[in-house]
């Protein structure tokens, strides 16, 4: 899986206005984001809480070697991460400047807004 960090502890101060962002923005844009970045079967075993984690289709920002998805945890918590093979935080400020990843962070909110935790 490489290095996993939180998406709260990777966009530190950066949280707050992406965020912001994010819930100034149409929630049909956010869903179409969910659908390109969550393959259909994962989508369907969400819906049925018959999965405990998941791994997003990879985001490759321009101008950057790596590329990034997300891992989320679902068992009673949603808890989302960055995954890379590289550590992601001395980065953080160029990466917010790029679209592609700045999509792939509005699609970990959304998760966190919309998908429900598998309960035990």
């Amino acid at each position: 899986m490489g290095k996993i960090v939180s998406i709260e502890e990777l966009l530190g101060a950066y949280y707050k206005d992406l965020y912001n962002e994010y819930k100034s923005e149409e929630t049909t844009y956010h869903r179409a984001l969910f659908d390109a970045y969550v393959d259909k079967d994962i989508q369907q075993r969400l819906q049925s809480g018959t999965i405990n984690n998941f791994q997003t289709r990879w985001c490759k920002p321009d101008k950057w070697i790596f590329p990034i998805s997300l891992w989320v945890n679902t068992y009673e918590k949603i808890i989302v991460y960055f995954s890379s093979i590289v550590d992601l935080r001395p980065h953080v400020s160029f990466l917010i400047q790029d679209s592609n990843f700045k999509e792939l962070v509005k699609v970990a909110f959304y998760i966190v807004d919309s998908i429900h935790p598998r309960s035990s």
